[in-house]
């Protein structure tokens, strides 16, 4: 599902319904993370980055995918208009995201490791 995500985001035609695809599975990562951290499950790695993803399940994850979620139906929005300025909007919001997202999960990385979590 994630790879036809990232090929919807790259075909103009499906870019929108990419967007929404990747808000989607976002938003449901984040509440099944949610949800093992609140039945007391989390020492489990959340292979967000593959399976050997060091990773584990936390709060800064689930609030990372939300923002993510948030980002991709704020680009969206973007997309929905028309124009070239819309798209380049759009553009621009996607690579925030992507950067965003790559910078969180250093952090969150770093953060478990110097707590000794990993």
């Amino acid at each position: 599902s994630e790879a036809a995500i990232a090929l919807a985001l790259l075909l103009p035609r499906w870019r929108l319904t990419g967007l929404a695809c990747a808000a989607a599975l976002l938003l449901l990562y984040a509440g099944l993370m949610a949800l093992q951290i609140l039945r007391g499950q989390v020492a489990m790695n959340c292979g967000c980055s593959g399976p050997a993803s060091p990773l584990q399940v936390s709060w800064a994850l689930v609030l990372r995918n939300l923002a993510c979620a948030g980002l991709a139906l704020l680009a969206a929005s973007s997309a929905a208009a028309s124009g070239w300025w819309a798209s380049l909007a759009a553009a621009a919001i996607a690579a925030g995201t992507v950067l965003a997202y790559l910078a969180w999960e250093a952090i969150i990385s770093n953060a478990q490791w110097l707590e000794g979590e990993d």
